[in-house]
C-alpha cells in the first residue's frame, strides 16, 4: 500500500514536472492528455491516502502495521519469483498477470460491496420513512375514532335525557 502511494506520487511529480515543457509546444493535446492522467493521477493518489489513513486509524498498532507490512512484502517476493520462474521457463509473465486480475476482481467485488451497502442504506432510511408515515396515519385515524366515539357518547348522553324527561 505504501508502495502504491510512493508510485503514485513519483507519478504525479513526473506529471508537474512535464507540463511546463509541454506548455510550450504549439499542440495542445500532449498538455490535455497530461491533465487528464494528472486528475487521473491526484485521484487515485487522494483515494490511496484515505485508504492509508483508514488502515492507520483501522490498525494503530505498529506492530500490527509492521507485520501487515512483512506479510505483503512476503506476497510480493513469491510474485516475482514465481515471475521469474515463469519468464526463464515459459517466457511469460503469467503470474503477475494474474495478480492484477485478481487485484482488480477484488477492487470491483469491494466496489459491488459498497454500492450493495449504499441501496440496503438508502432502504433502511426509505423504510424508516415509510414506518414514520404509517406511525403519523395511525395516530390520525386513532384520533378521528376517539373523536367519533365521543360524538357517539355526547349524542347516546342527550338522547337518553330525553328519553328520561319525555317518559
Amino acid at each position: 500500500m505504501i508502495d502504491e502511494q510512493k508510485r503514485l506520487e513519483q507519478r504525479f511529480q513526473e506529471l508537474i514536472a512535464a507540463q511546463p515543457a509541454l506548455r510550450a509546444l504549439p499542440n495542445k493535446a500532449n498538455l490535455q492528455r497530461n491533465q487528464q492522467e494528472l486528475q487521473e493521477v491526484s485521484e487515485a493518489l487522494r483515494q490511496a491516502t484515505k485508504q492509508l489513513c483508514r488502515n492507520l486509524k483501522d490498525n494503530p498498532n505498529v506492530a500490527e502495521n509492521m507485520a501487515k507490512m512483512a506479510a505483503q512484502r512476503e506476497v510480493l517476493q513469491q510474485l516475482l519469483s514465481s515471475t521469474l520462474d515463469s519468464l526463464d521457463e515459459y517466457g511469460t509473465v503469467q503470474p503477475i498477470i494474474e495478480a492484477r486480475l485478481a487485484a482488480e476482481q477484488a477492487e470491483a467485488d469491494m466496489r459491488e460491496m459498497i454500492e450493495a451497502e449504499k441501496n440496503a442504506t438508502a432502504m433502511v432510511k426509505s423504510l424508516k420513512s415509510d414506518l414514520a408515515t404509517e406511525k403519523q396515519q395511525h395516530e390520525d385515524q386513532t384520533r378521528e375514532r376517539r373523536h367519533a366515539v365521543a360524538e357517539l357518547k355526547e349524542q347516546l348522553r342527550h338522547e337518553k335525557l330525553q328519553l328520561a324527561v319525555e317518559g
